[in-house]
């Protein structure tokens, strides 16, 4: 496995007597010297797969994926994902299949996912709670490492510096309530002589040199230079994986597929919803085309009569017309779509691009239209999210929508649309004529949109249910 060596390579390693196993923070491994040592005697082989185990951890990102996540779904998804890559693989030195067959009916549960990495496994257990607590009890099959400081250097460092500061503040408080002596030697610290027997040595609790380290909360902007590393670790080995695929074999399959899938460049779908916004006038000030010298010389000559005004309108890019059209098939959750729908909202008016006074349509459409929702203002888009139900279980047809919005046109119900987002998460029957007065993007919410070709006239974007969930 010569593509792993400098992956190896970035990951230090540190005995820490207060792990109960072993763990890693992205830096470094820590672990427990008697939990190595009993692992080594159960299996040479066991403990190259812990160490691999913990490297496909950190090469797919997952302990710095956890944000928003339920801790013990994400650890057990987690597990199970990096599990079945090693199962798939036929090497010798990794070669402990302890309880294989139970192993293998868990992953055939998964078997009608595409991918098996820990994103979709983690959503297919959130929406399965019988499977998940079924499931729950198999853990121990697929942990080989410990995951909580994985939740820790994913909480807010702002969070864990109040703490600590509110920490740091009581001990002041406590400290000014102490004797006379204290407060006369305030840099003389208090002095403790406990006298312990040989035999209590042991009892003692061993601690490790750089336990500190280890305990402190890693800053945001340290575990954003982490995950871009190992980001950039993972592509190396994509590459090199390729460059040796003919060597290698097929028990890389699995291995390849998720990191492909890992390293998927994600779109700005920000940014991509400013490309249908539209120049328009607004009656505000505009200090940008004011003129000081006009101004300020008219006040001069006239005595507090200026020369010009500064201008009360001004020419901006805006989103006025849009069209939101929704699957609303068997494959669509309502969840899921009420979810996309707050999450474009959400982006839309956070930003300077969305007008106070709009025209936007939702259109809900299987393989007929079913529903058309006018929003004309923020205050009704709000209401709508609000008592929002999906309307359709049948089949996908996309072509319906294009119609009915080629008839909104030649009503003048739209009178400059700039863009129509299709939402979508199967398959379905395109138009054979492009959308000539519009732009068109297909958004797809599954990783199978990556094998379906749209017509070459629209965009196609792919989210992920991580991206529009955790938002």
């Amino acid at each position: 496995m010569r593509f792993l060596d400098y992956a190896m390579s970035k990951l230090r390693f540190m005995p820490d007597f207060s792990v109960e196993s072993i763990q890693t923070n992205g830096k470094m491994i820590m672990f427990h010297p008697e939990f190595l040592i009993n692992q080594y005697k159960t299996s040479r082989a066991l403990c190259n797969r812990t160490q691999l185990h913990i490297l496909l951890h950190c090469i797919f990102r997952h302990p710095f994926n956890c944000v928003h996540k339920r801790p013990e779904v994400w650890d057990l998804a987690s597990d199970i994902a990096i599990e079945y890559i090693l199962d798939d693989m036929e090497t010798k030195s990794i070669d402990y299949n302890k309880e294989l067959p139970k192993k293998q009916s868990i992953y055939n549960i998964f078997s009608n996912l595409k991918y098996k990495n820990a994103q979709s496994i983690y959503y297919f257990l959130i929406e399965n709670p019988a499977i998940l607590a079924e499931i729950m009890d198999d853990a121990h099959l697929f942990k080989l490492d410990e995951h909580k400081i994985w939740h820790r250097i994913s909480k807010s460092p702002g969070e864990e510096q109040k703490k600590t500061d509110a920490a740091n503040e009581d001990d002041n408080l406590s400290d000014e309530e102490d004797d006379g002596e204290n407060i006369l030697n305030p840099q003389e610290p208090e002095m403790h002589y406990e006298f312990r027997d040989e035999e209590d040595e042991e009892e003692l609790p061993q601690q490790a040199p750089d336990e500190q380290m280890i305990e402190e909360f890693l800053s945001q902007s340290e575990r954003e230079e982490l995950e871009k590393e190992w980001q950039e670790i993972s592509e190396k080995m994509e590459l090199e994986i390729e460059s040796f695929s003919r060597e290698i074999g097929e028990e890389t399959r699995e291995l390849m597929q998720n990191i492909e899938l890992a390293n998927r460049k994600k779109y700005d779908y920000r940014q991509f919803l400013r490309k249908f916004a539209s120049l328009q006038e607004e009656n505000i000030l505009n200090p940008e085309e004011f003129d000081y010298i006009y101004y300020t010389f008219g006040l001069n000559l006239y005595k507090k009569m200026p020369l010009i005004e500064p201008l009360e309108y001004r020419e901006s890019e805006k989103i006025r017309e849009f069209v939101v059209a929704i699957d609303t098939s068997g494959s669509c959750s309502t969840g899921l779509i009420q979810k996309f729908l707050e999450y474009t909202y959400s982006i839309l008016s956070s930003t300077d691009v969305f007008s106070s006074k709009v025209n936007i349509h939702i259109i809900q459409c299987d393989a007929d239209i079913k529903k058309d929702d006018k929003v004309t203002n923020a205050q009704e888009m709000e209401e709508l999210l609000e008592e929002f139900s999906a309307f359709g279980n049948g089949g996908t047809d996309f072509r319906p929508v294009f119609r009915y919005v080629d008839e909104l046109i030649a009503a003048q119900e739209f009178h400059n649309l700039r863009g129509l987002i299709y939402f979508t998460d199967g398959y379905g029957v395109f138009p054979e004529v492009p959308a000539a007065k519009y732009d068109t993007a297909f958004v797809f919410v599954s990783e199978d949109g990556k094998n379906i070709a749209v017509p070459p006239w629209a965009i196609k974007i792919i989210l992920s249910q991580e991206e529009i969930l955790s938002f």
